[in-house]
């Protein structure tokens, strides 16, 4: 396929993008309705994208039909499929980004942090990384087992048709599909996957065994990437923990905030694009892409992309970043406020 053909099918996908954009409160809730002039015509893509190498379904042939002049190949603690997918820059011209979603604990808080050109030579990352996916695989397993043996009719069998990342939904739906599983729960007043899960699939119950998530202090300055807090709505309380965002960047360094999310609630967008600009962060709008029919959701113009890219050269110009003593976190907003960059 020829960059002109790539041309094409973007011109076909753009006005469909930017529409469902508006549709989902892109402008009021990202806070940039002032910026749209000068964003048209601009390229496009995708910032947060899965595929099956983690819990995504998107395949590199559906990434040539999607309206991307961009893509970030962003999968949960692996990077094993960035190699894979880089051949659509060849193919087609799409660049694709490097990145990895990282999933950590800082605070006592769960939280996923994408790191854009993560450090993919680092064998000590790539092991932490390794760990946590064995980790979590192992719960996984164990959940399936204990299920089973409270009576529901589940097993890894289930669950061959999935990625190389089972997560709670992937288990919520292969239960409650079942006639014999749905009839138990509706008896105990479960009519839902969601229900389901937020009764046996949550901290503290007898099937979900706890899970230990890498220390972010830890793992995130191994991956020696461009860091941005991912989907903050979902982990943080709005408003009562803006704190730790503020701790994030002084200890380790994060320069983005994912502040349009389609996890996000319009006002959710609202004040976590507010409260980056407050802390001179870069903003980043996400579909969080997993399934086809997100393709088209949240699509980022290339703009943001370009103040990643700043953001990774002033890094790599100045002190090395990810060490707190060396304050790179105050050094780096300096610099990239000099720059124009936020």
């Amino acid at each position: 396929m020829t960059s002109t053909t790539h041309k094409q099918r973007q011109n076909q996908g753009q006005n469909q993008g930017q529409n469902q954009g508006q549709n989902q409160g892109q402008d009021l809730g990202r806070g940039r309705g002032q910026d749209q002039g000068q964003d048209r015509g601009q390229k496009q893509g995708q910032l947060h994208l899965h595929t099956p190498f983690s819990d995504g379904e998107i395949t590199l042939d559906l990434l040539l039909a999607a309206p991307y002049d961009f893509v970030a190949i962003s999968d949960h603690d692996t990077m094993e499929g960035i190699s894979t997918y880089g051949q659509l820059e060849q193919i087609t011209g799409i660049e694709v980004i490097p990145a990895v979603e990282i999933t950590c604990q800082f605070e006592g808080k769960k939280l996923h942090v994408l790191s854009y050109w993560p450090d993919q030579s680092s064998q000590e990352f790539k092991g932490a990384l390794a760990k946590f996916r064995y980790d979590r695989s192992t719960r996984t397993q164990e959940t399936i087992s204990l299920l089973s043996q409270n009576g529901f009719d589940i097993s890894m069998d289930d669950f061959s048709k999935y990625g190389k990342l089972i997560v709670k939904n992937n288990i919520a739906h292969e239960v409650y599909q079942k006639p014999k599983n749905r009839a138990r729960l509706e008896k105990e007043g479960i009519t839902s996957e969601s229900a389901f899960k937020k009764t046996y699939l949550t901290p503290g119950s007898k099937v979900y065994p706890e899970l230990k998530r890498p220390d972010a202090t830890k793992i995130l300055p191994l991956s020696k990437g461009v860091l941005v807090l991912a989907h903050p709505g979902r982990n943080l309380k709005l408003g009562a923990e803006d704190y730790l965002v503020k701790k994030l960047i002084d200890q380790i360094g994060i320069v983005g905030v994912e502040s349009g999310s389609r996890h996000h609630a319009p006002e959710q967008n609202v004040h976590y694009y507010n409260l980056a600009r407050s802390l001179g962060l870069i903003t980043v709008q996400s579909g969080d892409v997993h399934r086809t029919d997100q393709i088209n959701s949240n699509i980022e113009t290339y703009s943001a992309l370009a103040k990643l890219k700043r953001a990774k050269e002033v890094s790599r110009r100045g002190t090395t970043p990810y060490a707190p003593s060396n304050n790179y976190a105050a050094q780096n907003s300096l610099a990239c406020t000099a720059e124009g960059l936020f």
